[in-house]
């Protein structure tokens, strides 16, 4: 599971796909090709297809989170249903697709990862292009853990787990300060992009 605190609230929920053990090497999350798109929405569209007839009566929206993810200066963006959620539920954990912006103003589909707090989890970076996204893990028996997911141009790695010795205090385990967030986090009607093959991004926070 993964969770994130704020204050004295605390957020659980599902965590990643893979989960590596203390001292093993990185491990590539997906082994996908790593494609060049010129519309990252269009490109997620078309490798996660939906019938149009399933959104004629109920709808759900497209999440998309808007962040520098791998440090290198260009914001990337990285997309969701909300329908594949787990438990249907945005705060039960989503597998996000990355896309990572190319100097010619393109994107690299990089691929993919089920955490929760993808759109403000901590991120280190040791050098430009090269970050470390870093969600917070627990597991039923209360032991907490870093399970770092290295973002770069060559693709998802899941990093070796890093145990955490006071959650509390860490913050990497904090939600970003409103002054501090660096992203933005929008929706979109899933019904309208495959009506018109557009979307019109709303924050998502006034859901």
């Amino acid at each position: 599971m993964s969770l994130m605190r704020s204050g004295s609230r605390t957020a659980i929920s599902l965590g990643l796909l893979f989960l590596v053990a203390e001292g093993a090497a990185a491990q590539q999350i997906y082994d996908v090709p790593l494609e060049v798109v010129g519309d990252p929405l269009a490109h997620y569209m078309q490798e996660t297809p939906r019938d149009p007839a399933d959104y004629e009566e109920l709808d759900s929206p497209i999440y998309r989170v808007t962040r520098d993810y791998n440090r290198d200066g260009r914001l990337d963006v990285a997309f969701v249903f909300t329908d594949n959620c787990g438990a249907g539920a945005y705060s039960a954990g989503c597998p996000y697709e990355f896309y990572l912006q190319l100097a010619d103003g393109r994107f690299r589909a990089v691929g993919g990862a089920w955490l929760r707090g993808g759109e403000g989890a901590a991120i280190e970076s040791p050098e430009p292009g090269v970050a470390h996204l870093m969600p917070c893990e627990v597991n039923q028996a209360g032991e907490y853990w870093i399970a770092s997911i290295r973002i770069s141009e060559g693709g998802l790695r899941q990093e070796p787990s890093v145990p955490i010795v006071d959650f509390d205090a860490d913050p990497r385990c904090s939600f970003q300060p409103d002054e501090q967030v660096d992203y933005t986090y929008e929706r979109c009607s899933t019904r309208e992009y495959l009506r018109t093959r557009t979307c019109v991004w709303r924050p998502a926070r006034e859901e």
